[in-house]
């Protein structure tokens, strides 16, 4: 629990299991949005949740051979179409269920 110093509430704290990197070049993980009440709408219109993947390297990296997951225990998952991020470039994932993976266009996991 934490406890507020100017307020006397407490707040549950959870425990996040270990989380592995983006490890291929310098991409990173840039903004995750769990909960999207209107902040982004995909291509449908709805509010589905988001996952923004940024480019920090100096070349362009493919991802045609990654994942994304939300089970350990299924690895394989979702598997990104041949898409590269260029250099500075940002990538959005709609984490939809909608599966959408081809390449140019607007990607759902």
């Amino acid at each position: 629990m934490i406890r507020h110093a100017s307020r006397r509430c407490s707040l549950p704290v959870e425990q996040l299991e270990p989380r592995c990197l983006l490890t291929a070049g310098n991409l990173v993980i840039s903004e995750f949005m769990a909960a999207n009440n209107g902040s982004f709408d995909d291509e449908d219109g709805q509010h589905s949740d988001w996952i923004e993947i940024y480019n920090a390297d100096a070349t362009a990296v493919n991802l045609g051979d990654w994942r994304l997951t939300d089970d350990d225990g299924d690895l394989e998952k979702w598997g990104f179409p041949d898409t590269a991020i260029q250099p500075g470039e940002y990538l959005v994932v709609f984490a939809s269920g909608k599966d959408k993976a081809i390449a140019g266009g607007e990607l759902h996991t």
